[in-house]
C-alpha cells in the first residue's frame, strides 16, 4: 500500500501543513491536500506539539511514507537541525529532525525554504530549462538560493541573500549585525523602523525598491 507524505512549510509568520498523495508516475505535479494552517510559534516545543495536534485532528489515514520540512533557516551541516534563524531563534541547535520523526513516526527531511522552492520550480514549474537560475523570497524575511549546473555536476545552494551588508546603513539587523538588506526588505524587520503611515507613503516604497534593487544586483 502507497503512504502519503506530510508535508510542512515553517515560515516566520505562518505555518501551513499539506498531504502529498502518493504517486507512481515519477516526477509529475503532486496532488496536495492542505490540512492546516495556523501562526508559526516562536517557542520550539510548543510548535513541535502544534504540528502534532494539527496532523492528529486531520485524521490522517495509516502510518505517512516520510515528512518534508521546509523552514526559514540556515540547517546545520548535517541537515538534521537549525543553525540559523533570526527570525526562529529558539529552533537553534535543537534536535529537530529527531523530534520530527519522534512525533510522526516516519522519516524527516529539512531543507531551507528557498532551496526548496527553487528545486519546485525547477522540476514543476518555469525553471527546469535553465542551467543557472535563482529564486528569492521576499515575506516575514528575506532569502534566496542559486542553483548552477555544468555538464554532469550541479550545485542547488541557498545563500544569505538578506544579511547582505548596504553601505550606509545603520540599522542593527535581527541577526546580530548592522546595516543588512532585509532592515529595509523584510516584512518583520520594516515594523521595527516604520510606522504604519510611513509605510503608506510613496516615498517608503521607492526606498524599498532601490533597496532590493541594489540586493538583486549583487545576487547576480
Amino acid at each position: 500500500m502507497l503512504t502519503p507524505t506530510l508535508c510542512i512549510d515553517i515560515g516566520g509568520t505562518q505555518t501551513r501543513i499539506g498531504l502529498a498523495a502518493p504517486s507512481t508516475t515519477g516526477v509529475t505535479n503532486p496532488a496536495i491536500e492542505m490540512i492546516a494552517r495556523f501562526a508559526t510559534l516562536p517557542a520550539y516545543d510548543a510548535q513541535i506539539a502544534a504540528m502534532r495536534t494539527a496532523v492528529a485532528a486531520a485524521s490522517v489515514p495509516g502510518r505517512l511514507a516520510a515528512v518534508g520540512v521546509s523552514i526559514g533557516a540556515q540547517l546545520a551541516r548535517d541537515g538534521r537541525s537549525v543553525f540559523v534563524a533570526p527570525n526562529l531563534p529558539a529552533y537553534v541547535a535543537r534536535d529537530f529532525a529527531a523530534d520530527l520523526e519522534a512525533a510522526f513516526g516516519c522519516p524527516a527531511l529539512l531543507g531551507h525554504d528557498t532551496v526548496c522552492a527553487l528545486i519546485a520550480e525547477r522540476v514543476y514549474g518555469r525553471l527546469g530549462q535553465y542551467d543557472r537560475c535563482a529564486y528569492m523570497t521576499l515575506s516575514t524575511g528575506n532569502g534566496a538560493a542559486f542553483h548552477l549546473k555544468q555538464g554532469a555536476r550541479e550545485l542547488t545552494c541557498s545563500i544569505e541573500f538578506a544579511h547582505q551588508i548596504l553601505d550606509h546603513n545603520p540599522r542593527p539587523c535581527l541577526c546580530g549585525q548592522t546595516g543588512c538588506l532585509e532592515t529595509f526588505t523584510g516584512g518583520r524587520q520594516i515594523t521595527r523602523f516604520a510606522s504604519a503611515e510611513e509605510m503608506a507613503t510613496e516615498s517608503f516604497w521607492e526606498v524599498y525598491c532601490q533597496k532590493l534593487a541594489l540586493g538583486l544586483i549583487n545576487l547576480a
